[in-house]
């Protein structure tokens, strides 16, 4: 629907869909009308000229992730039912009533000490969850007021059980720090952005599949789910863990409209394509890369060469090809050699360079063929790049050609010394933030050779 969206904006079809739209999005039920007009825009469109087959949810994309397959088409019948019923479940809700275990917060109006009695319109088992979390909120008492509460107010949620067990300490430190200044009602929005970026992990993420699983299993699904990620699915909970702890850097970083998370969070998966020609959008590839799980793997061409910055996660890059301008490939690995980036942190801390912290770049290539030739011969002009940053003098031979009739005994090994100037950077006497003015001193700016 939203690729669908973007391809016939603008047009008149476009127009009245989306003002169709818009008045529907209180509706449970689609019109008829509506799903003409859907239809009508799928066979102008698109290759799909079975709009039965669309309607039955039918049609997969083959190249897509499996999984993404299994639980969205009816082709796959057990996984489609499972995630129609994940919006149902409260597995991905925090009762907030676990709040008041934070000193000098508690909940106050007797109305506590009786059972919970829900309106009508509460009929899931998500419903219940929001409904008292809607009436805790209103409650909260930054005094500390403590009053008696009913049981049924205090049910435990996957993530209670989750940020009370295998996750108790970083959840306690994310606490911690979103309560430094006492305020309420920052903390509800911190709190709401965290499960929604957590309920992407599960409902469309690394999460889901483990969350499929334990499903299946006999038992509360709280416990089966914890005990599933601890022996089969480790790196969904490192995932969860890195989230908590670099919380504040994934949002400013991905997220500065919140309202947009969720829709950030669609279709992941372990490896992505990104191309012009592909009908995801590039900059959601990148915001989903930006965070520590899926997708692992982004394959893509010069279309993610620059504009958007794949850092935060990852240290590791692969040149399928190469392009003979120097520079270019320094803006292509560039996409990942950037300040706060996960090389920079981990060099930062261990404060000299090794190989678990080095950012490490890597120019595949088939041995005995052209390939070679090409490969010595960027490696070079590379090099000759990185000496004129400091020696303008130096001038770069444009040839962007090579030959198979040249022997390369050897590929040129990569620049790892230390820059230094040939200037005398060093001779201005200044502190730093002096006000006054600076002197040229004798002998600035003769070379030093």
């Amino acid at each position: 629907m939203i690729d669908l969206l973007d391809h016939v904006s603008g047009t008149e079809l476009g127009d009245k869909l989306d003002a169709q739209l818009k008045g529907h999005l209180s509706r449970s039920t689609i019109r008829s009308k509506y799903r003409e007009l859907l239809f009508d825009l799928i066979q102008e469109f698109s290759n799909w000229k079975n709009t039965d087959e669309l309607a039955d949810g039918e049609k997969e994309e083959q190249t897509r992730y499996f999984f993404l397959n299994y639980f969205s088409s009816k082709q796959y019948i057990e996984g489609y039912r499972f995630k129609k019923r994940l919006t149902t479940k409260d597995w991905f809700r925090y009762n907030y009533y676990y709040l008041t275990e934070i000193e000098g917060l508690g909940i106050k109006g007797k109305e506590f000490n009786l059972p919970v009695s829900y309106d009508e319109k509460v009929k899931t088992e998500a419903n219940r969850i929001d409904f008292i979390n809607d009436r805790i909120i209103e409650s909260l008492a930054i005094s500390g007021i403590g009053v008696e509460v009913d049981e049924s107010y205090k049910k435990r949620t996957f993530f209670n059980c989750l940020f009370d067990g295998v996750l108790h300490k970083e959840f306690e430190n994310w606490i911690d720090e979103k309560w430094k200044s006492n305020d309420l009602e920052y903390l509800i929005v911190e709190l709401n952005t965290l499960q929604e970026i957590l309920r992407g992990v599960f409902r469309n993420g690394s999460g889901l599949l483990p969350c499929f699983i334990a499903d299946a299993h006999d038992g509360e699904f709280e416990e089966v789910i914890i005990q599933v990620l601890k022996d089969s699915f480790p790196e969904v909970i490192e995932e969860i863990r890195t989230i908590l702890i670099d919380f504040d850097k994934i949002v400013s970083v991905n997220f500065s409209d919140r309202s947009k998370i969720r829709y950030a969070m669609y279709n992941q998966a372990p490896v992505v394509p990104a191309s012009g020609e592909h009908s995801k959008d590039v900059s959601g590839i990148a915001t989903q890369f930006r965070m520590p799980g899926f997708p692992y793997v982004v394959i893509t061409t010069d279309v993610l060469k620059e504009g958007e910055d794949l850092h935060t996660y990852c240290s590791d890059i692969y040149h399928y090809g190469i392009a003979w301008n120097p520079s270019d490939m320094e803006q292509r690995t560039g996409r990942i050699d950037r300040i706060n980036s996960k090389s920079y942190f981990k060099l930062k801390e261990a404060k000299e360079v090794t190989f678990d912290n080095s950012l490490h770049v890597f120019y595949p290539y088939l041995s005995d063929t052209l390939e070679v030739n090409q490969v010595a011969k960027v490696f070079k002009k590379m090099n000759a790049f990185i000496d004129t940053f400091y020696d303008v003098t130096i001038k770069i031979e444009k040839e962007s050609t090579t030959s198979s009739d040249e022997i390369v005994s050897h590929i040129p090994p990569q620049i790892k010394r230390q820059l230094s100037s040939k200037y005398d950077y060093d001779t201005f006497e200044i502190e730093y933030d002096s006000k006054e003015q600076l002197e040229i001193l004798q002998g600035t700016g003769v070379s030093r050779e």
